[in-house]
């Protein structure tokens, strides 16, 4: 006798492009959809990312936007679930009330951690109550299995909170290759020419929220230094946050060769860069480098959180410690600088997405998951 289709509701924070965005499309588009039946819910303001899930054939739904977790909300929510049948309740960003809620509507859940806990583990912290009690709650209230993105993710949220250990289970971030395909020449020469941007120059980029953790400021830093021996070094920020105004001040004297470009679409643009920058303090396992990998674009990123595991230093991109504007400098310099190299780390770069990243992998992970769930075996 086949399986019955399980039915699972994806709950997110918002519908805006960005990681779980990201994770979700590559969900959807491997897992087996005749036996697990995906919708999402929405509990933010809608974003273009929930515009690709629907093309996509994905059912979505969203709570209220002004009010996401007001009573009446809630309420709607829990209604959804007993109408709905779910049988199980994905929940990303630390969704507890929805977890529970999903709990009490009859519903197995799942916790999934795409952040690392690494600022929370500096000297002198990692053993506060206060920190602990935090993660516990955050990942651990309401949940069955707790998916962490990365062995690094798996690893400090085990030692961080102990009692969440038996439920945490590792599930890396996997991408579809097939909607990263090279581009041909002329495709990426149009490219270039209808955003302004020279054929001869080299775009170095970052993508993604402009937020402290993300380190801009020391992209803002290494710019000044690297366009001063490079004239031919063109950057571009995609992407917006609290930070944007203040690095655009800092950074206006270098006029358009240090240009934001806010929310633009990801797949069009990754492609048309050289190099992607991402010098964060803190990462899972972040869907930008995934896609610039598998783009071919070489990536110079801090060695922290889960990044290790995709970029192989001085193979596929270069690793830099955070917070370094100095190192980040040099990393860029020596890329922009030899275009052999740049090209023997894209093409090393889209292999190793190929070998140890594939979005089929990821899927058949879940899709174990969501049936020993649904077999009711698993934590409770």
């Amino acid at each position: 006798m086949p399986d019955q289709t399980i039915r699972v509701l994806q709950v997110i924070g918002d519908g805006e492009t960005g990681g779980i965005n990201s994770f979700l499309l590559a969900l959807a588009g491997a897992i087996d959809r005749s036996r697990f039946d995906i919708e999402v819910c929405n509990f933010g303001a809608e974003g273009a990312g929930l515009s690709e899930l629907r093309e996509l054939g994905i059912n979505v739904f969203s709570m209220s936007e002004k009010s996401p977790l007001s009573p009446l909300a809630i309420l709607r929510y829990y209604r959804r679930l007993r109408s709905g049948r779910y049988d199980i309740v994905h929940a990303h960003v630390g969704a507890r009330v929805p977890r529970v809620v999903a709990r009490l509507a009859g519903c197995r859940t799942v916790s999934h951690v795409h952040g690392h806990p690494e600022p929370m583990m500096g000297e002198g912290r990692q053993g506060r109550p206060n920190v602990r009690k935090a993660f516990n709650i955050a990942f651990g209230v309401g949940s069955d299995v707790i998916v962490a993105c990365s062995r690094s993710v798996s690893q400090s949220l085990s030692t961080l909170c102990p009692s969440l250990a038996p439920r945490v289970r590792m599930i890396r971030n996997g991408i579809l290759l097939a909607r990263w395909p090279p581009i041909e020449r002329a495709e990426w020469r149009q490219r270039r020419e209808s955003t302004g941007i020279s054929a001869q120059a080299i775009v170095v980029g970052f993508i993604g929220r402009m937020v402290p953790v993300k380190r801009i400021d020391c992209i803002a830093e290494a710019a000044r230094r690297v366009l001063v021996e490079h004239r031919n070094v063109q950057f571009v920020l995609l992407g917006d946050g609290p930070l944007r105004p203040r690095i655009e001040r800092e950074t206006a004297a270098l006029g358009d060769r240090f240009r934001f470009m806010g929310i633009r679409s990801v797949a069009q643009w990754m492609p048309m860069l050289d190099v992607l920058l991402l010098p964060s303090e803190s990462e899972g396992l972040p869907y930008s480098i995934l896609e610039a990998m598998a783009c071919g674009v070489p990536v110079i990123a801090s060695s922290v959180g889960g990044i290790p595991e995709a970029v192989v230093d001085d193979k596929t991109g270069i690793l830099v410690p955070p917070g370094d504007p100095a190192a980040l400098t040099c990393a860029i310099s020596s890329l922009v600088g030899d275009p052999d190299r740049r090209r023997e780390f894209g093409v090393e770069a889209r292999a190793r997405t190929a070998s140890h990243f594939d979005a089929a992998v990821m899927a058949r992970q879940f899709e174990d998951l969501y049936r020993e769930l649904s077999h009711g075996r698993g934590y409770a």
